[in-house]
């Protein structure tokens, strides 16, 4: 029977019941059934998940100092060149190359070749070695490898 149906029967019956000094029946509706829900649980991958671990210390580590080192051809000044055509002669005669040359060598700036950075992570403490110096914290996984 339909919901409306039941309503007016409900009513009639009580009605009747009323008028002829019986018991009263009350019709209740049956409580609103909510569904339960479901809540699935939260997956999380710890390899892409972000955390920042705490820098304990950095340590620039140098290059090895190196040497560039190069050739020039000495040209003879005014001064030197009468010199230069005795001396220069003569060398022709023995044999020799008339022209003076002059090896030179420069250090080149020795740079940071890396830096060794010890972090600490979930209370363990681990290293990395990076091309730039990091800030006060690096960005870890959940397993605490750093990223980029």
């Amino acid at each position: 029977m339909g919901t409306q149906l039941r309503t007016l029967l409900a009513t009639v019956g009580v009605a009747l019941a009323a008028s002829a000094g019986a018991q009263t029946i009350v019709y209740e509706r049956p409580p609103v059934v909510t569904p339960p829900v479901v809540t699935r649980p939260v997956v999380t991958y710890p390899a892409t998940d972000v955390y920042q671990a705490r820098v304990l210390s950095a340590r620039a580590v140098k290059d090895v100092p190196q040497e560039r080192c190069w050739t020039e051809r000495h040209d003879a000044s005014l001064l030197e060149l009468p010199f230069a055509i005795v001396g220069g002669t003569v060398k022709l005669i023995a044999g020799q190359d008339p022209i003076r040359y002059e090896r030179r060598c420069a250090p080149v700036g020795s740079a940071n070749a890396y830096w060794d950075v010890t972090y600490q992570f979930g209370g363990v403490e681990r290293s990395v070695r990076m091309s730039a110096p990091p800030g006060p914290t690096i960005s870890v996984n959940g397993y605490g490898e750093p990223l980029g």
